[in-house]
């Protein structure tokens, strides 16, 4: 069941008409009061929430709700093009953004990177032969489709490693997919930004375009080297591929946040607010995440996350 916080009839309108084209039961609040009470009366599968509540600052609501149901996936809508406001929810516990006049396109990509992770862990047997030692490094063939699969073993592992403790299965589910994702396709595949922006134009292009890429030399055989790293009090991931490499000096965090028009571009800013540590090796080939287990002391509001230059 989806939830969705809108005061304008007009938007209120197109998001639920998306969400039930995405499979989803909707459910509405137009005010920050009639949401509280709806997520406390029965506990949503994802939120929608409009950042811009008449006489209530729709942070506040998100900040309470993480509060209270931290593992409720919250998507923020918001009219404005400041990165900043989009960061505070990210800093906040939003899971993803969305910019209005919501856009189908937009909608669909952002609901479907939450669904894929959410999905039953179905198939996690398959992602089992990928692993190549029970320390938990694995080589994963440069197919999308194993992806989720992957993201589910991962998350059923970390699960069990810590009985007991409240671990952030979601934030690090998701930021293992966008990892996980960037490897494969700007990684591996080496499919520019340019390039994957012009196949996204098309419902099958970026489908169709890493289809091809994978038949092909260099990129035919490349994998994606998975080691985890369990502590006390943290996990590490490290997600390594064999592409050339990329800047991540280069990447604007800004620019991603507040770009209206882009489906692609935001993976790297969300992994940021994911997890709690974040660099790259020299070459831009492995990114290493750290996500402590337990309480997440958020940051302020504005605050940058800790995002440390390649090591």
């Amino acid at each position: 069941m989806a939830l969705i916080v809108e005061d304008s009839p007009t938007e209120l309108t197109l998001l639920t008409a998306l969400s039930r084209k995405q499979g989803l039961n909707v459910v509405q609040a137009s005010d920050a009061e009639s949401a509280r009470a709806i997520v406390e009366r029965e506990t949503p599968d994802l939120i929608l929430l409009d950042v811009h509540l008449p006489g209530a600052d729709g942070l506040s609501l998100l900040s309470r709700i993480r509060d209270e149901h931290p593992f409720v996936p919250v998507v923020v809508i918001s009219s404005s093009t400041d990165a900043r406001l989009v960061e505070d929810a990210l800093n906040l516990g939003a899971m993803n953004f969305l910019h209005k006049p919501v856009k189908a396109a937009e909608f669909r990509f952002v609901v479907h990177r939450i669904a894929r992770v959410l999905e039953e862990e179905e198939g996690v047997q398959e992602a089992l032969a990928s692993i190549t030692e029970r320390s938990t490094q694995m080589s994963v063939p440069c197919d999308p489709a194993l992806l989720p699969r992957v993201v589910a073993y991962l998350g059923r592992e970390v699960r069990q490693h810590y009985p007991g403790h409240p671990v952030p299965l979601l934030d690090i589910k998701l930021a293992l997919y966008e990892a996980l994702a960037n490897a494969v396709e700007h990684g591996n595949l080496e499919i520019g930004f340019q390039g994957k922006g012009k196949a996204l134009s098309d419902v099958n292009g970026l489908r169709e375009l890493v289809a091809l890429r994978r038949l092909k030399s260099p990129y035919a055989g490349r994998k994606v080297h998975v080691s985890v790293v369990y502590r006390p009090n943290a996990v590490e991931y490290r997600i390594r591929d064999e592409g050339r490499g990329f800047d991540p000096e280069a990447y604007s965090t800004e620019d991603a946040l507040s770009n209206t028009e882009r489906l692609h571009g935001r993976g790297l800013a969300l992994i940021r607010h994911y997890m709690d540590e974040v660099s790259w090796d020299e070459g831009g080939r492995e990114i290493r995440m750290v996500r402590n287990i337990g309480r997440r002391s958020r940051p302020q509001r504005g605050a940058s996350s800790n995002v440390t230059a390649p090591e």
